[in-house]
């Protein structure tokens, strides 16, 4: 008999359908996920199992197959001013041996938008769990991950899933 890895629940997340298992506006490229608010067509709600989700089947494919630099996701939270935050996500390239996407994570409020990172996504199979500090500048705030492309090989997708923010 064998166990199943099974996340840590997120009991204190702030984040809303951050497993992207919550498939009432529909699956696949131009949906909306449940929670959140997105640009660009082409992006959406998929079922790549073993890619960037560790267990469940639905992440989010941002950048959806074209050369469409820019489309992304976000969902504004709630948060306190002066609080610290981590925000946690897997993502990794759709196929692997394509290089890496280039995947923009900001944060917006009243003061204004914040780049906290500029990452390299790798083709790897079942992704990288990143974590990345903040503190809270504004009473809400909007996480917005941005698709930036991948170089030579610009049609591929950066796939996200189990979205964190946890104080």
């Amino acid at each position: 008999m064998s166990a199943q890895f099974q996340p840590a629940p997120f009991a204190s997340n702030l984040i809303v359908n951050g497993d992207f298992e919550n498939l009432s506006q529909g699956i696949g490229y131009g949906t909306r996920a449940f929670g959140w608010t997105s640009t660009g067509a082409v992006s959406g709600v998929f079922g790549h199992a073993g890619y960037t989700h560790r267990v469940e089947d639905h992440g989010y494919a941002l950048g959806g197959w074209t050369s469409a630099t820019g489309q992304s996701i976000a969902q504004t939270v709630e948060t306190e001013v002066g609080t610290a935050y981590a925000l946690v996500f897997d993502a990794g390239v759709h196929f692997g041996g394509l290089g890496a996407g280039v995947l923009e994570v900001e944060i917006e409020g009243a003061s204004g938008t914040r780049t906290l990172a500029s990452l390299g996504v790798e083709a790897l199979s079942g992704g990288s769990t990143f974590s990345l500090d903040l503190v809270a500048l504004d009473a809400q705030s909007t996480i917005r991950f941005v698709y930036n492309g991948h170089g030579a090989y610009s049609t591929t997708d950066i796939d996200l899933d189990n979205i964190g923010l946890l104080p």
